[in-house]
């Protein structure tokens, strides 16, 4: 599995117990996407709901342990893809996700989150256990520059189809009153990994563009999938009240590769480009 997809749950743990230590959240979310073409011929189609929460607690001395569940579905027109037989009766995923994170303070300016992951992703038929996958990932974060928090670290990634130990990184920059860049963090659209520059147009409305790449991995019946999905966006929140957040986003899925692999054949294809759009609303406190 690809660094993106797992960072879902342990980016978000790291970025909440930054901003405010000891608190919930809850997200809930839908997508909707435009019909693309596929290289072999026909087309695909995907739409998307589902829930994420995570709550954290302070233990004192800023030290903070919590947990993260999601839950997702993805309701995928796979009919148009006559080239790829052995897709054939898969009409949606779902994915269960479960992180533990803590963080601990090393010294004024610097302190360590670590987080361990694990998730079910299956399509109609698929087992559980064909679907597993888990991580653990480790990242020491820096605030001594003023408005500027920045993380590094590796994450071990025991995926679906691989298995692999890379780089991550984290970025939160106040740049001024209006601008920040930082870490998207809505699962169901870009998947909580890339970068969004937004602009605070007053105390309760801000919009912003950005960008990123992950790739997700599920078992079938048949075998696994693996599909890249790069995407730029534009979005819209509004502060509705204290504790509750709607974001309006647009954007666009550009060209990725979704690969097929069973015991009887691997098949990569394309799938081209399409516009999506969602709706976010976030309750914390």
């Amino acid at each position: 599995m690809r660094l993106n997809k797992w960072l879902v749950p342990l980016l978000l743990c790291a970025s909440t117990v930054v901003q405010a230590q000891g608190r919930w959240e809850l997200d809930l979310y839908g997508v909707v996407s435009g019909d693309a073409d596929v290289e072999q011929g026909g087309e695909y189609n995907d739409d998307q709901y589902g829930l994420s929460g995570s709550y954290s607690m302070n233990w004192g001395r800023g030290r903070i342990a919590g947990v993260s569940l999601a839950a997702d579905h993805r309701s995928i027109d796979l009919s148009g893809l006559p080239a790829v037989s052995v897709l054939r009766g898969i009409d949606g995923r779902d994915d269960y996700e479960l992180s533990l994170f803590a963080i601990h303070p090393l010294s004024q300016n610097w302190g360590l989150f670590v987080s361990t992951g694990a998730e079910w992703a299956t399509a109609d038929g698929a087992s559980s256990s064909d679907g597993f996958s888990y991580s653990a990932i480790s990242i020491a974060n820096y605030r001594g520059f003023e408005d500027l928090n920045i993380g590094i670290g590796v994450a071990y990634i025991n995926g679906i189809v691989d298995v692999s130990t890379v780089p991550v990184a984290t970025i939160d920059w106040q740049i001024n009153e209006q601008w920040r860049l930082s870490n998207p963090f809505d699962k169901g659209f870009n998947g909580r990994a890339g970068l969004e520059l937004s602009y605070q147009l007053d105390p309760k409305m801000s919009i912003s563009i950005g960008g990123g790449f992950r790739s997700e991995q599920f078992a079938f019946e048949g075998g696994e999938i693996e599909q890249d999905l790069p995407l730029a966006f534009i979005r819209g929140r509004y502060q509705y009240r204290s504790g509750i957040e709607l974001s309006l986003v647009a954007g666009y899925r550009l060209e990725g590769d979704l690969t097929v692999h069973s015991a009887s054949e691997e098949i990569d294809t394309e799938i081209d480009g399409r516009w999506l759009a969602a709706v976010v609303v976030t309750f914390a406190d």
